[in-house]
């Protein structure tokens, strides 16, 4: 996606953000978030504002949206969201800053445990199907996995990667809920568990991990090992269209997960035809 500035939009969009933050006296881009044509902190008079947005008319726009919607149901993790414009053809979300650093998983990180705090209360958040957010995790995964067994009303944050979890060695604030929907509630770690692995795990500790947060503890087992399955085999799409060596080792890391939690099965299939 083009990246565009701050100088670049529009004057109407820029007097629209400066009717909320009062005049814009420096813009600093920043080079995250890939769904987001414009990423900035806005600096005022007033303080910082994190600032990102798309055109409207661009088709990713819609989790722009979501985001915005959204937000009600997810301050209690994420940074709150202080307006949001529509102008001359471009959608900006204003967000409060958030200082930190991404969260470190590999092994023996200080991390850890309160990476499995966090996740534990957004998957006790409970979200109203009707409650106003657009996707479901029906609509995100259901065409691969049968939507039966990844359906909930617990809040998903849906990109659980440690990009979008910044901490300050005590709490996590958790970024970017482009793709929040509603769901089974063992989703997010379940995500979280393949990218311990991808960082050094091996995938019994990760899964000892995992069962740090009660919602994976108690989850089925099948749809957990089929939800990674089908993470392995997107991954390695994504990785075969664009070369990105970054998404075929998750899909090495998922396929690695998912091997372990299948061998029990395929051991004792084996030692019943031996008897």
């Amino acid at each position: 996606m083009p990246r565009y500035h701050w100088h670049d939009l529009p004057a109407g969009t820029r007097a629209a953000v400066e009717e909320h933050t009062g005049p814009v006296e420096l813009a600093e881009s920043v080079g995250v978030d890939s769904l987001s044509a414009l990423v900035t902190i806005l600096r005022t008079g007033d303080g910082d504002v994190f600032c990102k947005g798309i055109p409207i008319d661009d088709r990713q726009s819609w989790q722009h949206r979501n985001e915005a919607r959204g937000n009600v149901y997810v301050r209690a993790f994420a940074p709150r969201l202080r307006w949001h414009v529509e102008r001359d053809g471009w959608l900006l979300l204003g967000f409060d800053p958030v200082a930190g650093r991404h969260i470190d998983l590999t092994p023996g990180s200080p991390d850890l445990p309160v990476l499995a705090a966090t996740l534990t209360g957004i998957s006790t958040t409970r979200v109203p199907p009707s409650g106003g957010l657009i996707a479901s995790i029906r609509q995100s995964w259901g065409r691969v996995v049968d939507p039966r067994l990844i359906a909930g009303d617990a809040l998903v944050h849906g990109d659980a990667a440690p990009s979008n979890f910044l901490t300050d060695g005590t709490t996590v604030r958790v970024v970017d809920w482009a793709k929040m929907c509603h769901g089974a509630p063992w989703v997010d770690t379940t995500f979280m568990a393949i990218r311990l692995v991808h960082a050094g795990h091996t995938p019994a500790e990760a899964e000892q991990w995992a069962n740090s947060v009660p919602a994976w503890r108690e989850a089925p087992r099948g749809p957990v090992t089929a939800l990674a399955g089908t993470f392995a085999k997107y991954c390695r799409m994504v990785a075969e269209r664009t070369g990105s060596t970054a998404r075929a080792d998750l899909a090495d890391a998922a396929h690695r997960w998912v091997q372990y939690r299948e061998r029990p099965a395929a051991d004792l299939v084996q030692v019943v035809f031996k008897f």
